[in-house]
């Protein structure tokens, strides 16, 4: 019905909008996951499982040297 040139600019930019407004929604679903993460994370019932995990470089390693190398 309408024949101009300015509404079939305006049926693209619906479709525009459409995936704009796609993108916001995963954006703050992505943004709340990491808050979520973080807090989870920051808990005090994770403390000694992550204290324990940071030390892990830090201890011997019993199991014998791949490829043979040695250590110095």
């Amino acid at each position: 019905m309408h024949w101009w040139p300015t509404c079939r600019a305006w049926a693209g930019m619906r479709r525009a909008e459409e995936s704009e407004m796609v993108s916001g929604i995963v954006t703050a679903l992505l943004l709340v996951l990491f808050v979520a993460g973080w807090i989870r994370l920051w808990s005090p019932k994770l403390k000694p499982e992550l204290d324990a995990a940071a030390y892990l470089p830090l201890e011997e390693d019993a199991s014998p040297r791949i490829s043979g190398e040695t250590r110095r």
